[in-house]
């Protein structure tokens, strides 16, 4: 390997650079975003009677599919029960993007030919975007552990803060990885951001299966929830039992991804998959001459997929439409804003 990587912190300082506007906005945003609703979660639960009736409305088998498992009933726990796994989401979303966008997309744009006939290492343009996406993650981890720290919640010290930090830096690690492995794979820069994005889906959609309630309130399949990096993840117990070692195994795991992109990267020629790109027709379908079928044919993947997770998160959300008025009606909170309200 030795010379492989010739560069490589060169070409980050770059990528760094190109990235001061975009991954400064999302860091920025997911970091606030936390710090300025944990207050919000704790204005809503002030009391026993509320924190009770939120959780009699959250807490049922849709809802435990959707969300992960509650672990405390205090302020921590409920604000990690609703916000981890959708804040997880869009960080491994950001990263699988950032990965994608200074490999595979640099390539189809002849960027990465440039930069390759330049004395740099084979391996330095994958090295340095990985290198990138683990800068960003760790400063999305420390910003948001410090700024939920900095609110002052009570029973939410600056440890557990940092450890909900770091679980959504993890998350992204190994998206960032899944990214770069699918990058190899893939003939271009849509099919590795297709096949990066149905990883998350699938990482999410196991986790749901595995923690499913059985009859006895317990997850219904352990196993198959920690073998989803979200679902390992969440059995950190974040802002209440504060486990760490889920943290190391994600990164191991991020880790091994990274090292198989690596020995992808060296085996593949550039603008090159391992996955040949499917040959299409040779003549195009009557329907496509229309600019409907062709809107129709670029956007039918999105279409389906958004319209399937809309329909599951509507169902999801109709399960506990039933309590959510009694949850209204005997929040002091609420009820205070429907006084007000003219």
């Amino acid at each position: 390997m030795r010379g492989h990587f010739n560069g490589t912190l060169r070409l980050t300082r770059f990528m760094l650079r190109r990235e001061r506007v975009t991954s400064a906005l999302w860091v920025l945003g997911l970091s606030a975003f936390s710090t300025a609703l944990l207050p919000a979660v704790d204005a809503v639960i002030s009391t026993p009677a509320e924190r009770e009736a939120l959780v009699q409305a959250l807490v049922n088998p849709a809802m435990t599919a959707m969300m992960g498992p509650l672990y405390s009933q205090d302020t921590g726990g409920l604000f990690a029960y609703m916000m981890l796994l959708w804040t997880m989401l869009a960080v491994g979303v950001m990263s699988a993007f950032l990965v994608v966008r200074h490999t595979r997309a640099d390539e189809e744009r002849g960027r990465a030919e440039v930069i390759r006939s330049l004395p740099v290492g084979r391996m330095a343009v994958l090295g340095a975007a990985l290198t990138t996406a683990a800068a960003v993650n760790v400063a999305i981890a420390l910003l948001t552990g410090l700024g939920m720290a900095a609110t002052g919640i009570g029973g939410v010290g600056l440890a557990a803060c940092m450890l909900y930090g770091a679980l959504l830096g993890a998350f992204g690690l190994v998206c960032s990885a899944l990214a770069a492995v699918a990058s190899q794979l893939c003939a271009g820069s849509r099919g590795a951001l297709g096949l990066s994005t149905a990883a998350i889906i699938v990482m999410y959609v196991v986790r749901a299966i595995g923690d499913v309630p059985d009859e006895a309130g317990a997850a219904s399949a352990e196993w198959l929830s920690l073998a989803s990096p979200m679902g390992l993840l969440q059995r950190s117990q974040a802002l209440h039992g504060n486990h760490w070692w889920p943290v190391l195994f994600a990164s191991l795991a991020a880790a091994a991804l990274a090292a198989l992109a690596m020995r992808l990267s060296r085996a593949r020629d550039m603008d090159r998959g391992f996955m040949p790109a499917r040959r299409g027709r040779p003549k195009a379908a009557g329907w496509l001459l229309s600019p409907m079928g062709l809107s129709w044919r670029l956007l039918r993947g999105p279409v389906l997929v958004w319209s399937a997770s809309m329909t599951a998160l509507g169902a999801a959300y109709g399960a506990i439409m039933g309590d959510v008025g009694a949850f209204i009606e005997s929040n002091e909170f609420y009820g205070d804003l429907m006084i007000d309200a003219p």
